[in-house]
């Protein structure tokens, strides 16, 4: 949704009633305008959505499908073009369906179709989290709708209670939305509909300008150092936090770099978890263990996953603590163990119990074992042999545990018989963990890679 929600103050309770309606930025509660923005005024997007729908009703058509209803006022757009479209947004609907591997009994949805209100007027597009949605028919001449983004919504609601008004008690409603992660929110809509629409012959509007996912990353990253608020509104991506601006006449401001980087990290996140497993984050908002249950599913905290995106996107430097120096290190002190051939500095860093594999498989052994094995191998090389690193990545899965990958390139390898190998390139991975403040080798495994396979 590119809207939902409105952005006023907890104890304001007539309004919050207003703006309950939860559509596309949606989250899940009115909330207070941040201090030092006293100018910015509440939005309420969904407060006509009542006349709109009475007005379609006297004056419009409507267009029914299996998975979805459209309603669109008379002589806006021509009735054959539009019925051409309601074809097409019932494709649409139903697969974003098998692409979240659905139903689930969480859908407040259910078997009922998403309903479309193609209004007049301008006013931000959006859904209501049951079932229907709102978008101006401007939009949709424009090509700038978000047809599949606000129905997505509609498909990912859970069952109540879920948005800030449909909780008995308010302060659960508030602590609800304060720790629902709005990037996710509206990321997964994103990421449904761009996946879909270009597979089913579907123009999906491009509100923010991102250049689909492909672009995401590089959208994020130039919107965030470009702009003055990048450092504020990138802060709240990945995490729990909620841009005030976004519900009020001020969303322009950080809108477009929020929904780059929403839609960047949600795609990094489902290309981790595998689409399903995302979507089953949803009704975990609600309950406030979305964190966890991506941990569980992902293997490694949330915060881990952010730094690793932003710092493939640029917008975070590697990590230089003493640890990556200490992983550093492992990497160096085996290199220099192949070129001064001493199988004692090779396994020097191994834990007693770790395990090692050679490129082909034929070798499985501990440390004491795997020393022996190495001073066979070194010792049986002559001058001719070298070994050069090539790339290396390294990366924290846990406050304890780290994986290494590094590409060699070897040449001058001699065999058991005295015949030479013709030049080899090859995969190292490790499998690190701290052990009394010190980085040990639990797993090592080494893999020839063939030239065919390389990209």
């Amino acid at each position: 949704m590119r809207a939902t929600g409105m952005n006023v103050g907890r104890r304001t309770v007539v309004l919050a009633v207003l703006c309950g309606l939860l559509s596309g930025v949606g989250m899940l509660r009115p909330s207070a305008l941040h201090a030092q923005h006293p100018v910015a005024v509440a939005l309420n997007w969904g407060a006509d959505d009542s006349s709109r729908v009475a007005f379609l009703a006297a004056n419009g058509y409507r267009l029914e499908r299996a998975h979805i209803v459209l309603s669109a006022p008379r002589d806006s757009i021509d009735e054959g073009w539009m019925r051409a479209l309601a074809d097409t947004l019932d494709r649409g609907v139903a697969g974003m369906q098998r692409l979240m591997k659905a139903p689930y009994p969480w859908q407040r949805l259910g078997t009922r179709p998403v309903t479309y209100y193609f209004s007049a007027g301008r006013f931000i597009s959006h859904g209501t989290g049951s079932g229907a949605v709102f978008i101006p028919v401007s939009r949709v001449r424009e090509r700038l709708a978000p047809l599949l983004h606000e129905a997505a919504h509609e498909l990912l609601a859970p069952r109540p209670p879920f948005y800030y008004r449909e909780f008995a008690d308010t302060n659960v409603g508030a602590r609800v939305a304060d720790h629902t992660p709005l990037w996710l929110f509206e990321g997964l809509p994103d990421y449904l509909a761009n996946t879909v629409a270009p597979a089913i012959g579907l123009h999906e509007g491009d509100v923010f300008d991102v250049g689909g996912l492909a672009r995401s990353d590089s959208s994020c990253a130039a919107r965030v150092k470009a702009s003055p608020r990048g450092g504020e509104v990138i802060e709240a991506v990945g995490r729990s936090v909620r841009p005030e601006l976004l519900f009020t006449t001020r969303r322009q401001e950080i809108a477009p770099i929020f929904y780059s980087c929403g839609q960047a990290l949600t795609r990094h996140v489902v290309e981790q978890l595998g689409v399903r497993e995302t979507v089953q984050l949803m009704p975990a908002m609600a309950r406030g263990d979305w964190a966890a249950q991506l941990e569980r599913i992902g293997g490694i905290p949330i915060e881990v996953f952010r730094r690793r995106w932003l710092e493939q996107i640029g917008l975070a430097t590697a990590d230089s603590s003493a640890d990556t120096k200490a992983w550093r290190q492992i990497i160096d002190d085996f290199q220099r163990a192949f070129t001064t051939r001493d199988a004692a500095l090779f396994t020097r860093h191994f834990a007693r119990d770790g395990d090692f594999m050679q490129a082909f498989g034929r070798y499985r052994a501990t440390r004491t074992a795997t020393q022996d094995f190495m001073e066979w191998f070194l010792g049986g090389q002559t001058t001719t042999f070298v070994s050069r690193e090539l790339a290396t990545r390294m990366r924290r899965v846990s406050p304890e545990v780290a994986f290494v990958e590094t590409e060699f390139e070897g040449e001058g390898i001699k065999n058991g018989d005295g015949t030479m190998q013709p030049p080899r390139r090859g995969q190292m991975m490790l499998v690190l963990r701290q052990r009394a403040s010190q980085w040990q080798v639990v797993s090592y495994r080494y893999l020839d890679i063939h030239t065919a396979t390389l990209r």
